[in-house]
């Protein structure tokens, strides 16, 4: 960008300058931000797992509460549909149901069984379903 201001230049003149060069400056930030927060979310995505994968790391309960249980995890999944927890396992809060094709019989991975999981995130309510999401936060429970 070219900005021409001279000792002689109006107040108007150096004012619309200005004005162009904080223009450029906030174009500059959001881009900068944007590229960022697309960053954080490509980094997320990379480190996170399936709750597929982790229902296979409980297949030895002792080792994944020792590795999972109270530590922050970031899971990836696709959410096919939320209601209001049924009291069994959570009090408050949502249970939503992943999609997810695979369970364990006889050991071996058989097609059609849905994992469910359960959050107290209201941000869950405000979604469309189906929705792909990454989830970051505290295991405090799990099994097989």
């Amino acid at each position: 960008m070219n900005f021409s201001l001279s000792d002689f230049s109006s107040k108007i003149q150096a004012q619309n300058v200005l004005t162009k060069i904080e223009g450029a400056l906030d174009i500059y930030y959001k881009k900068r931000a944007e590229e960022e927060r697309k960053e954080q979310i490509n980094n997320l995505v990379k480190e996170s797992i399936t709750l597929e994968d982790l229902s296979r790391a409980f297949a030895n309960p002792i080792k994944a509460k020792k590795e999972y249980i109270g530590k922050s995890i970031t899971v990836k999944c696709e959410l096919e549909a939320i209601k209001e927890a049924n009291g069994f396992f959570d009090l408050d809060g949502y249970k939503y149901k992943v999609r997810c094709f695979a369970f364990e019989a006889f050991g071996e991975w058989i097609d059609g069984h849905d994992l469910i999981g359960y959050t107290n995130d209201e941000n869950f309510v405000n979604l469309s379903y189906p929705k792909d999401v990454v989830i970051k936060a505290v295991l405090t429970s799990g099994n097989r």
